[in-house]
């Protein structure tokens, strides 16, 4: 038998190997865009699971501070009610008292909602409050004047409820009780080393005369109590002969820049 010489038999079995296998151009680039694909892909829900992360962490401190708002609503609207069932010695004066603080309070809340809860301005907050004495038809009997100043939540309600007790008596003791009777509402600004503070004054004039008060009711306390620790100053009551002056000095917060 004849036996073939190694370099013979590898000629023989060389035509039966197959060649090694390498990828098309066209498949390579497939491949590639495949990967990048998917790595975008991965990127965009990243991005999405960290903007709904974050939305769930702000929604969780908006109802938190909502839950802290309405906490607070609550407990001034018990302090009016003790306060007005205290101080009045019929039931329809409670009734009508506690009415018209109650409709303040939903007024500042109104403004604030339309502003999302930002806070409001210093004049809106005014015009707001001696709309209910008229503001609008009899302009002639009211001076509100002064620079734009913007007011925090809370300082906008405790002023916006002290206004409100302040027009309350003037209609029914001071200045709005007579036709001859006008109010004046004037601020100021100023900066210091300290930043920025308002002086805004209350002055009646024109109505009878005043006498002082010989207790003081949950508007007085309101005013120089809540006012007084809600703009961070200080508040001072004056019940004048001429007139009642309120004079208020408060801290304000710096303006955002831009």
């Amino acid at each position: 038998m004849k036996t073939l010489a190694p370099e013979m038999f590898l000629a023989c079995a060389a035509p039966h190997r197959k060649a090694p296998a390498t990828a098309s151009p066209e498949f390579a680039d497939f491949t590639s865009s495949r990967i990048e694909a998917a790595m975008e892909r991965l990127v965009k829900l990243e991005h999405e699971n960290a903007r709904l992360t974050a939305k769930c962490e702000q929604q969780r401190l908006l109802m938190a501070e909502l839950g802290h708002r309405v906490k607070n609503s609550l407990t001034l609207v018990q302090a009016m009610v003790s306060q007005t069932l205290r101080e009045q010695v019929s039931l329809e004066g409670a009734r009508e008292a506690l009415s018209a603080r109650i409709a303040a309070l939903g007024q500042s809340h109104a403004i604030l909602i339309e502003e999302c809860w930002s806070g409001a301005s210093l004049k809106q907050v005014v015009e707001a409050a001696l709309k209910l004495h008229g503001y609008e038809s009899h302009s002639e009997r009211f001076k509100v004047m002064g620079p734009a100043v913007r007011l925090g939540p809370r300082q906008m309600l405790a002023l916006s409820m002290a206004l409100h007790e302040l027009g309350t008596n003037a209609a029914k003791y001071g200045a709005l009780s007579v036709a001859t009777g006008r109010i004046e509402i004037v601020w100021t600004t100023t900066r210091s080393a300290n930043g920025r503070s308002l002086r805004l004054q209350w002055r009646e004039c024109g109505g009878p005369l005043v006498m002082l008060p010989q207790r003081r009711g949950f508007g007085s306390k309101l005013i120089e109590r809540a006012l007084k620790e809600a703009l961070d100053g200080d508040v001072c009551l004056s019940f004048e002969p001429t007139g009642v002056i309120c004079t208020v000095l408060a801290h304000l917060a710096p303006r955002a820049k831009g």
